[in-house]
């Protein structure tokens, strides 16, 4: 499993449990949510709006620095579901106030409504909202293909391009489409295929430190939940074919499936809410990871190595620990010869794979130009040069790709000279009593490596 589907199975598990708990709880207290989700609510319903605006303007303010530009896709294809939730929930268009608004706008349409829009509205967004549990996962999954690189202007009218798909479908739905288009035969399963599809891409396409994957697969999860109750028909057809076709569950747990009443409602008014702590989790997580990760290559910057040095609470290396100091082999030469675009690239791509190489065994960190430190905590001397071993090894049999200064495409291979120390010696006993003791032993050991010859691993034993 890759890094950033791993990091999404945490939010993935938690927004699994938020759903389950909120479908258990609505089996328990059905009767009070059937009572509850009949009865309009300006109140819960304008909470939800509010929710659902306060995503929207965190993404738009996070952007500059995030560049989240599929999580600020998602934030906006919400909206229509937000506004159909809104005036579905709090019934506003069936109060006076409403009704006076729709008939003044049927004086001003005149001859284009051709019947009473005052009878015809609540049917009508009952409609939209039913086609809604459809057409925004559709959406949600599109919106994952918005290019991670793309510009402010472009993702603008992605952003509307998806808002506005919506609207024509779901204004084709209304003209032409079914009375219940949950209701369908096929609607639920539908409704299955797109939230499984669109949980699965979710997963691998949406990378991010904070998990941003397992999180818009909640959301795909939560919407199916949401589609089925409110169609009424819950996960009782699939455990019927469960049964009947592989005899996997007893009849008695069929009617497991059934949804209560109401759980559409309550899982639509939690959906803003969950969305909102998804963009508060995404901005926190991708500022700490700014704050503590070199931008050019993703490893820990320098500040987060002082930490670990002036011994400030970064992380514990414990009683015996290894430090080791890498520094790429004439990576002078190869900025004056290809130009700094191309040593970006050489430090970039030799960075990636120092950390796939040590994995998490060790803490990896750029501490200068082309030097990067690798701190080893609880692991011996003889183990630490065993990996800066593997290391080097590596790093000198990859081949780096990159375009010069004159635009010629290159091949490159380059070598690390690496110095190792530890802060006690072969017997166990203290050597070092600072960590910074032990990095300047390891950097003796890199002047040591490269006046031997260069590519080779020195221990400062």
């Amino acid at each position: 499993m890759s890094a950033p589907a791993r990091r999404s199975v945490v939010p993935f598990l938690a927004g699994l449990a938020v759903t389950s708990l909120a479908v258990v709880g609505a089996r328990r207290w059905a009767p009070e949510l059937a009572e509850w989700a009949d009865e309009p609510s300006l109140a819960w319903s304008t909470l939800a709006l509010l929710c659902y605006g306060a995503a929207a303007a965190l993404v738009v303010q996070s952007f500059p620095l995030l560049r989240a530009t599929r999580l600020y896709a998602l934030a906006f294809a919400l909206l229509p579901l937000a506004s159909v939730q809104f005036l579905h929930h709090s019934q506003l268009l069936a109060t006076g106030d409403g009704q006076r608004l729709l008939g003044d706008a049927q004086k001003l349409l005149g001859a284009m409504a051709p019947t009473e829009m005052q009878d015809r509205a609540p049917g009508a967004l009952e409609r939209l909202h039913a086609a809604l549990f459809l057409v925004c996962p559709a959406a949600l999954l599109l919106a994952g293909l918005v290019p991670v690189t793309a510009s402010l202007r472009t993702l603008r009218w992605a952003t509307a391009a998806l808002v506005g798909g919506q609207v024509i479908v779901l204004a084709l739905l209304l003209a032409w489409g079914p009375e219940h288009p949950l209701q369908t035969d096929h609607a639920p399963l539908a409704l299955a295929v797109l939230a499984g599809v669109g949980a699965v891409s979710a997963i691998v396409v949406w990378r991010s430190v904070a998990g941003l994957g397992g999180a818009v697969a909640a959301l795909h999860l939560l919407l199916l939940v949401a589609g089925l109750a409110h169609a009424g028909v819950g996960f009782t057809p699939l455990l019927k074919w469960l049964y009947l076709e592989h005899h996997l569950l007893t009849l008695d747990q069929v009617g497991l499936g059934e949804l209560a009443p109401g759980s559409d409602r309550l899982l639509l008014q939690l959906l803003p809410l969950i969305l909102v702590g998804v963009v508060a989790r995404e901005w926190i997580n991708g500022l700490s990871h700014r704050t503590s990760h070199d931008a050019l290559t993703d490893i820990y910057n320098k500040a987060y190595a002082e930490a670990i040095v002036e011994e400030s609470g970064a992380m514990d290396l414990g009683g015996r620990y290894c430090v080791a100091l890498a520094d790429i082999d004439h990576f002078k030469k190869v900025n004056d010869t290809y130009g700094h675009g191309a040593g970006d690239v050489v430090l970039a791509q030799v960075a990636a794979v120092i950390r796939e190489a040590v994995g998490t065994r060790g803490v990896v960190c750029r501490t200068g130009g082309e030097e990067i430190t690798i701190f080893f905590p609880f692991i011996p001397l003889a183990e630490a040069m065993e990996i800066s071993e593997q290391v080097r090894k590596r790093v000198g049999g990859t081949t780096i790709r990159c375009t010069s200064n004159e635009g010629r495409r290159e091949k490159l291979t380059v070598t690390l000279s690496i110095g190792v120390a530890s802060n006690v010696d072969e017997a166990g006993k203290p050597v070092a009593e600072k960590v910074r003791q032990v990095v300047e032993a390891a950097d003796r050991s890199v002047y040591a490596a490269k006046k031997a010859g260069r590519n080779q691993v020195v221990s400062g034993a």
